[in-house]
């Protein structure tokens, strides 16, 4: 019996899809002029296939897709699913918007169709370089690392997964449409791709990797994550991620780890409990200032990524992070003092104010010791702002200006005594300067 002809046509045109191995980041420094031109054309005529895609599944005839022949579904979707990924070199903003399309044919799949996708594609191409710390069968935690001290340098070597371009985002895809009663099922398919790409040495896959344990936490059920050891696996992981600093991804990297750790915490233990407690104190001292702002000083991307996730950590820790205060205010204060060379980092100015504004509420009965620290950072930017010494621009100098009468303003009701000492004193130093400032 002859397949039926939209099968053929199906067929046909996921083939012309199949992403070349060459858009994979390990070979993405060719900078052959003839293959660079070939993978020009293979991206046009990506567009014209995914239009005709688009096209075939939703004529009359083929609405069937959706809900009967598995085989098809599984298999458009892991090619099709791939081109959904964002800024990716395989992709543009056309051939996104048509994946996007094309996918909404399967927006709330089976997890029948799921686990195969899961099967099929993604546990074959991982099951080769298995993870030393996981049983790839149960997706449960080792007691002990297989393959002893040097089975993580085996771990890095022969990656083929990472030839089998855009199946980070063919993971993401099964993730977000897993539902939270479904996962014990699938937990042993989802969880070793997901530990490979975040425990990766390079960072682009270790923030794939970050990105897709973000979207598991908005799902995953409590007991399943602390039943088989894969929250403490993962909480190691995302601290490990807090060490790269080199690479271009990895303000995104720390800024996202940093969040995706709280949520981790958050969902993993119990409100009140001393081991809730424990890791926010981990998260931050050992993490944020401890590796971070030790170490990454050198790199002001970085250190805003880092100030940037501090907020939320500091409305779950309240007044516990003041044990903190004598490394975060000075670290937050600094970026408000002028420099004497060049330009100041005005967005790292705006994220430090909007965390020190954080640190001012929930830390307010700790905060009499620092206020002269807090002042003569915010008054030396006012000055700066006031006598036009930064060459920034109108709407930048407007949004300083904001948080710092913001920052005062809590300074002022938080110590009362500030109000008729130092303010006094920076009024009768220069009234018409610092009034709007001190209002």
């Amino acid at each position: 019996m002859l397949p039926h002809p939209t099968s053929l046509q199906l067929s046909s045109k996921l083939q012309a899809l199949k992403i070349p191995t060459q858009h994979a980041p390990n070979h993405q420094n060719d900078t052959d002029p003839s293959a660079t031109a070939c993978l020009n054309a293979w991206k046009e005529e990506t567009t014209r296939v995914l239009e005709e895609l688009k096209d075939l599944i939703h004529q009359t005839e083929f609405t069937r897709l959706a809900n009967t022949d598995m085989a098809e579904q599984v298999e458009l979707i892991s090619v099709v699913a791939r081109f959904e990924e964002e800024n990716a070199s395989w992709t543009t903003p056309r051939t996104k918007a048509l994946a996007v399309e094309i996918m909404q044919v399967f927006s709330e799949p089976t997890i029948a169709v799921v686990t195969e996708v899961l099967i099929r594609h993604i546990k074959p191409v991982f099951q080769r370089n298995p993870h030393p710390s996981l049983n790839i069968s149960t997706g449960r935690k080792l007691h002990r690392q297989a393959g002893g001290i040097m089975a993580s340098q085996d771990f890095y070597e022969n990656q083929d997964w990472k030839d089998n371009v855009g199946l980070p985002t063919l993971v993401s895809w099964c993730v977000r449409h897993i539902k939270e009663t479904d996962y014990s099922r699938v937990w042993h398919l989802v969880i070793p791709p997901i530990m490979t790409m975040i425990d990766d040495y390079q960072v682009p896959y270790k923030l794939r990797g970050v990105v897709i344990v973000s979207q598991l936490l908005e799902r995953v059920p409590q007991d399943l994550l602390k039943r088989t050891g894969i929250d403490g696996l993962i909480l190691k992981a995302l601290n490990n991620c807090l060490g790269h600093f080199d690479h271009e991804c990895s303000p995104s990297l720390i800024r996202l780890a940093i969040n995706a750790s709280l949520s981790l915490i958050m969902l993993a233990t119990t409100s009140g409990s001393s081991a809730r407690f424990d890791q926010l104190c981990a998260l931050l001292g050992d993490g944020v200032i401890g590796t971070i702002w030790l170490y990454g000083d050198r790199k002001p991307d970085v250190i805003r990524a880092s100030i940037e996730a501090l907020p939320p950590l500091i409305r779950v820790l309240k007044v516990g992070a003041a044990r903190y205060l004598k490394a975060l205010i000075p670290q937050l204060v600094h970026p408000l003092c002028p420099s004497p060379f060049g330009s100041p980092n005005v967005k790292l100015q705006i994220s430090s104010l909007d965390a020190l504004a954080t640190i001012l509420e929930f830390c307010s009965p700790r905060i009499n010791d620092w206020k002269c620290t807090i002042l003569d950072g915010a008054a030396r930017c006012w000055v700066f702002i006031m006598e036009k010494k930064w060459d920034i621009d109108e709407s930048e100098r407007e949004e300083l200006k904001i948080r710092l009468r913001t920052v005062c303003g809590m300074l002022a009701k938080i110590c009362p005594s500030v109000v008729q000492v130092e303010f006094e004193s920076l009024i009768q130093c220069d009234h018409a300067l610092f009034h709007d400032l001190l209002l």
